[in-house]
Formats: C-alpha cells, sequence, structure tokens
C-alpha cells in the first residue's frame, strides 16, 4: 500500500510528517542522488514546504536543523525567508 509520498521514505517517515503537517500531499520529489537524503515538495493546510528526511549516515541534516531552530526560524517568522 502506497502512503501520501508514494513510497519515497521509510517506514517510519511517513507518519512523522502526517504528526508535523497534518495531511501532505506530495508535489515533487527533489531529491538529487546524494547520500540517504529525501527532499519532498509538499502541499499541507493551503502552503507549501519542503520535506527533508536523511538516514544516520548524513551529518548535515543536524546543522540545517539546527541553522533552522536558532537562526532561519526567526527569518521565516518575521517574513524574511521560506
Amino acid at each position: 500500500m502506497r502512503t501520501w509520498e508514494n513510497g519515497l521514505l521509510s517506514v517510519r517517515e511517513p507518519g512523522l510528517v502526517r504528526a508535523c503537517l497534518g495531511a501532505p500531499v506530495l508535489l515533487a520529489d527533489l531529491t538529487r542522488d546524494q547520500l540517504d537524503t529525501k527532499v519532498l515538495h509538499v502541499r499541507t493546510g493551503g502552503r507549501e514546504v519542503i520535506a527533508k528526511d536523511a538516514g544516520g549516515a548524513n551529518h548535515h541534516i543536524g546543522r540545517e536543523i539546527t541553522a533552522h531552530r536558532g537562526h532561519t526560524g526567526r527569518l521565516v517568522a518575521a517574513g524574511l525567508a521560506g
């Protein structure tokens, strides 16, 4: 059975994204062939977002999350970044 992301994510991830975003609709798979990262363009609740998933071998995703929580999040809240 396919889920909202058409089987692009591992077993756990679709539910985690749904828990954060509600009822996501996949618009595009923007993944490039590098490491084990998936990048999905998603519509949810009247907005479009990028949902990103990375496996244990990817050490970059932690830095991205830290930057978003510490810096980028404030820029987004101020309408200065996507």
